[in-house]
């Protein structure tokens, strides 16, 4: 009856959608990767600014190349490009305009107990797929350190995680 919830539902409940097949398959455009950031860790951040650091990765805002827009993919990661998607991280932390629920992203995480738990944490809210033993223990251990000298250890660890390849899909 040109209904698409039931559509929506079906597609949403299928295992299908959620197979090995499935999730992980996309690279994130800049938009996506940025958007996607604040969206999962409750952020917020300046518009204009965050606009501006688009740019260089490829995605000016409301100025598509053409009619069909960006083409997407592959065509997002290149070696200029993927040390663009860490900076823009780092750039966003930096810049003294994003919250996380209103705060500091070591505040957000305020609640979490241990370096690995951070790391496992941030993982789930970031990646589509599992990362592998010797990326958390990595990371985890950059955690640690940041937690012993008195550094922010969660902006750390996400500048660590910006520049995992599974960080870059969805």
């Amino acid at each position: 009856d040109f209904e698409i919830a039931p559509t929506l539902r079906r597609i949403f409940l299928s295992r299908f959608f959620y197979s090995r097949w499935c999730v992980g398959q996309k690279i994130r455009g800049p938009v996506e990767l940025a958007v996607g950031l604040l969206r999962s860790l409750e952020g917020t951040a300046a518009t204009t600014q965050l606009a501006r650091a688009l740019r260089p990765l490829g995605q000016r805002l409301f100025f598509p190349p053409n009619v069909k827009g960006w083409d997407g993919g592959s065509t997002w990661i290149n070696a200029t490009t993927l040390i663009g998607r860490v900076n823009l991280v780092s750039k966003l932390l930096r810049s003294g305009n994003a919250r996380f629920a209103g705060g500091t992203l070591d505040h957000y995480f305020r609640d979490v107990d241990s370096p690995e738990s951070l790391v496992v944490e941030m993982a789930r809210l970031l990646t589509a797929v599992p990362l592998s033993r010797s990326a958390m223990s990595k990371i985890s251990t950059l955690a640690a350190i940041g937690r012993r000298n008195k550094i922010e250890g969660s902006e750390n660890v996400l500048r660590a995680l910006a520049a995992l390849p599974e960080f870059q899909i969805g």
